[in-house]
Parts: structure tokens; C-alpha cells; sequence
């Protein structure tokens, strides 16, 4: 399946280590941000098994009594692979692959510890959670691989760790591919089974030998440098597959609330915070809805744009007006996925080499005015001035984040504006200003 760890264009997905507990082990949580991991997957999403209605019987002919059935307990996967890369381990021998479901992990007896009602946004991850059965406890990577926000009870499970405290005191029996087993296999164990690691870690207290498959597809088992036996391991595999294919990537055609919030505003004002601009003949408060430039005369172009964006994540959109193009990120604030007229446009420009399209902001100030006159309108205000050969650039804030700013281009040779541009781009509903 697909995998891609990286935020489209321009964020870099950055992950944030946790706590070392003994050994190479680990302990905490670890959410990531929009800055933090997000899991593209390619999945087609899975149909849920009909539920046949039963036929209704002849009135004379008796409804037989069932007979009393006994209540199973889920098994997990029956075999143990002998492929390391199959990502299997067998706990007391019930045998889990990873990646599974939440709801399949639990019905084996673990009980989560946190809060199953704590929702992750799409590509968002917690590592090292912990469940417990019967006195045992395991550490477990949950993810969510869909498109909208969804509770961890309906995410997926993609990694598995534990270590020596959580085993020691425990009658436990751990094994994995190839009959190598926690606290018997040694290190010449190990490299047997498996040949030579893609990593080794050497340590005084420990031995680490890594196994990687591909990117957040690995096998870690530390072996310990007293015992000089397997008192470790970490799986993890943050890939997709047609069994954990989410339920999570259904896209609503519902216009969301936030977007139904949006007030078009009525005049430009003063306050250059608000982010309000004139832009082609209409007000917009930025970031504004697609929907809202549609009404005002600009056309999607669907083979430059994205069609469907996940829930808290940011597409990309290019809109056409009196010939000219707008290429700029849409955001999707609501928590399902949504079609690419219900995001909002956080950025818009007018430029003598580019979307050559009349704009004005705050204090009359607009594309053609003179430097002079700029700069006049600008008293009061706080701004930052930069030159380079060509031209001068005039940047204040606009909005709450270090890019939300406007920023005014002069050419130096006529002292005319030739561009202006506007970008707000808040993280989150709780930061508009409308």
C-alpha cells in the first residue's frame, strides 16, 4: 500500500522520540501535530456486510427453539509466520499481526488505559498507549489511516513493544517467526533466523537489532548484555491493508457548519488584522470559502485542484476569474472529509507577472498607487521594509501565525505597487476573526 509520511507542499512531518524506559525501551505518548506524521493510504473503502432480513414463517409451521450456543472468544491470526515481515507476534499463543484494528486488539481481552473517546485527526498518531490483560501490560502505536476524525476506538494499531518490567513478573510466553522467543534467543539466535540487520545498536546494557522492511515498517528486538537473551521488542508497521481499511473514508456531501458560519464582510474597514480584502470586485475575509469565490464568478479547475480533502488537513486549489489563475492552498476546517468547495482559500494576490487582478486592502491601498502614497497610508502602522535590486517590500501581520501577513511589492525603477498579497491561514475555528 501506499505510504507517505510527509505533509503535502509544505509542512514536514517531524517525530517527536519518547521517553527511554530501561534498555531501548520507551514510555509515553506522542500525538502528532499537523507538523507531526500523517499516513497517506490508497485503500478502496470496505462495504459493511449486509444483514440478511430473516424471512417471516407460515403461520402453521412452528418456529424452531435455537440451540444454546456457547460464546467464543476472538482468536487472533492462527499461524505463526515464518516471515519476520509478515510483522507477527504470538503473546501466550495468540498470534497478532500488525496492523490491526482497535476493536479487533481489545476483543483478545486487552483494555486500553486512556481514553477511547479521544479523537485523532487523519495522518495523527499516538505511540506507545498502554493496554493491559490479566496483569500484563503492552505498549501500542494507534493511528488513524482514514480521511475524517475519529474516536481511538475506531483507529488502528500499528505498533508493538514491550520490554522487561512489563514482562519479568510475568507467566508470559512471547514468540515470533522462526521460533525465536523473549528471554531464550540470543543475539546468534536472532541473525540465524533473520540474517544481518539493516541496523545494530551496541550498548552497555543492551544490544539492539533493527530490521526494516521500508519506512515505519521495522522489527526491533534488544538483547540483553547480562542475560545475554531477548528481553525487548518493538514492531511496527504504518501501512494499510484491505483488513484495517478504514471505515473513516467516506466523504460527506453535508456543507460544513463552519462553512455556513462565513460572513461576508461589508466594508474594507481599518484593521488590517481582520484580513479583509477586496479582491476582483468583491469582499472576502480570508480565509474565505471556496464556495464564496464560486458565487462571485470564479470556476474550479478540477485537473489542477484537489477533489476531496481529509478532515483538519489542506488541499490545493486553482480557480479561474476574467482569465486569470489563482493557485492557492485551501484548508479543510471541519471534522470529515470534504469536497474542495467547502475548504477555505487562505491567500490571494494581485501581481502585474501574475494573477493580474485588481485588489485593495485597508486604507484605500491598492495595485498602481504610488510609493508616496503607500507610505502615507501606512503611517501608524508596524511594518518591516526589505529591498533587493529590483524592487521594495513593504510586510505586516495579518492573523495569528508567522505567515499570516500582507505583503506589498514596489518596483523600484516607477515607485508603483505592482503586487499585493494576502495570506491567512489559522490552525484551527477557535482563531478566525469573524
Amino acid at each position: 500500500m501506499k505510504r507517505d509520511y510527509k505533509k503535502k507542499g509544505l509542512l514536514l512531518f517531524t517525530l517527536l522520540l519518547v521517553l527511554a524506559l530501561g534498555g531501548c525501551g520507551k514510555k509515553g505518548t506522542e500525538a502528532a501535530s499537523n507538523e507531526g506524521v500523517e499516513a497517506t493510504v490508497t485503500a478502496e473503502p470496505t462495504q459493511p456486510e449486509e444483514t440478511a432480513t430473516p424471512t417471516e414463517e407460515p403461520a402453521d409451521t412452528p418456529t424452531p427453539t435455537p440451540e444454546p450456543t456457547k460464546a467464543l472468544k476472538p482468536q487472533a491470526d492462527a499461524s505463526l509466520s515464518d516471515d519476520l515481515y509478515q510483522f507477527q507476534v504470538a503473546i501466550n499463543g495468540d498470534v497478532y499481526t500488525l496492523p490491526m484494528t482497535f476493536e479487533k486488539f481489545v476483543s483478545y481481552g486487552w483494555e486500553y488505559q486512556g481514553d477511547g473517546t479521544q479523537t485523532l485527526s487523519p495522518g495523527y498518531y499516538l505511540a506507545a498507549e498502554v493496554f493491559e490483560k490479566d496483569g500484563l501490560q503492552i505498549y501500542a502505536d494507534i493511528i488513524n489511516m482514514g480521511m475524517n476524525v475519529e474516536a481511538m476506538s475506531d483507529c488502528i494499531i500499528a505498533g508493538l513493544n514491550m520490554d522487561k518490567f512489563m514482562v519479568d513478573d510475568n507467566d508470559v510466553t512471547i514468540t515470533f517467526a522462526k521460533g525465536i522467543e523473549y528471554g531464550v534467543s540470543t543475539i546468534e539466535d536472532i541473525k540465524n533466523a533473520y540474517g544481518t540487520p539493516t541496523d545494530t545498536y551496541e550498548g552497555e546494557l543492551y544490544t539492539k537489532l533493527t530490521y526494516e522492511l521500508d519506512s515505519y515498517q521495522q522489527v526491533e528486538f534488544c538483547v540483553d548484555a547480562e542475560t545475554k537473551t531477548l528481553n525487548e521488542f518493538e514492531i511496527e508497521n504504518f501501512t494499510e491493508t484491505e483488513e484495517t481499511a478504514s471505515t473513516s473514508s467516506e466523504v460527506s456531501d453535508e456543507v460544513p457548519e463552519i462553512v455556513s458560519k462565513y460572513v461576508v464582510p461589508t466594508a474594507l474597514g481599518d484593521d488590517f488584522g481582520r484580513c479583509i480584502v477586496e479582491y476582483a470586485g468583491n469582499l472576502y475575509q480570508l480565509p474565505a470559502p471556496v464556495s464564496e469565490f464560486e458565487k462571485n464568478g470564479w470556476t474550479v479547475i478540477k485537473d489542477e485542484s484537489d477533489s476531496v480533502v481529509k478532515a483538519k488537513d489542506f488541499g490545493w486549489v486553482t480557480m479561474m476569474k476574467d482569465n486569470q489563475k489563482l493557485s492557492v492552498i485551501a484548508n479543510n476546517y471541519a471534522e470529515n472529509a470534504t469536497n474542495i468547495h467547502n475548504c477555505f482559500v487562505t491567500s490571494v494576490e494581485g501581481d502585474d507577472n501574475g494573477t493580474d487582478l485588481p485588489i485593495t486592502i485597508q486604507k484605500n491601498i491598492t495595485r498602481g498607487m504610488t510609493q508616496a502614497d503607500l507610505e502615507k497610508a501606512l503611517t501608524g502602522t508596524e511594518y518591516e521594509k526589505e529591498d533587493s535590486t529590483s524592487f521594495e517590500y513593504y510586510t505586516f501581520s495579518c492573523g495569528s501565525g508567522v505567515l499570516d501577513k500582507v505583503e506589498i511589492v514596489v518596483r523600484k525603477d516607477d515607485k508603483i505597487v505592482q503586487k499585493i498579497t494576502v495570506s491567512n491561514s489559522p490552525k484551527t475555528e477557535e482563531l478566525f476573526t469573524y
